[in-house]
């Protein structure tokens, strides 16, 4: 029985990813397959090393684009990356505004978060 499951999204910027993995304290790389429920998780181009029996695939489309892949079983995931890797999406798209924001001659000043969880950015030129 497979517990493998593919978190819908489109990620396109690696660097903002790396950082994002820095930033909760998990481990990207492309040396090692990602484990899952039945070994290791094929077709994937770099690995998300979680504490624990599963990491996170990340799996490269033919648009270029990423999706992560992960074996979600037993909570382990979720325990470190938030529902669905929430938390590492949003650690993502941080990294990817203030990358981009740079890109476009923008800095970022102060990174709240919200009560709510949401996190708020301030740019400036």
């Amino acid at each position: 029985m497979s517990h493998q499951t593919e978190i819908r999204t489109r990620l396109r910027n690696l660097a903002a990813l790396k950082a994002a993995c820095r930033e909760l304290g998990v481990v990207f790389t492309d040396k090692v397959k990602p484990r899952g429920w039945t070994g290791f998780v094929e077709g994937c181009a770099y690995t998300i090393q979680l504490e624990g029996r599963h990491d996170v695939g990340v799996r490269r489309q033919k648009d270029g684009t990423y999706t992560l892949q992960g074996d979600y079983y037993g909570g382990g995931i979720e325990r470190q990356l938030g529902p669905k890797c929430g938390l590492l999406l949003q650690a993502y798209t941080k990294h990817n505004v203030a990358m981009v924001a740079a890109q476009h001659g923008w800095k970022v000043g102060a990174v709240k978060r919200a009560a709510n969880n949401q996190i708020q950015m301030e740019l400036f030129r």
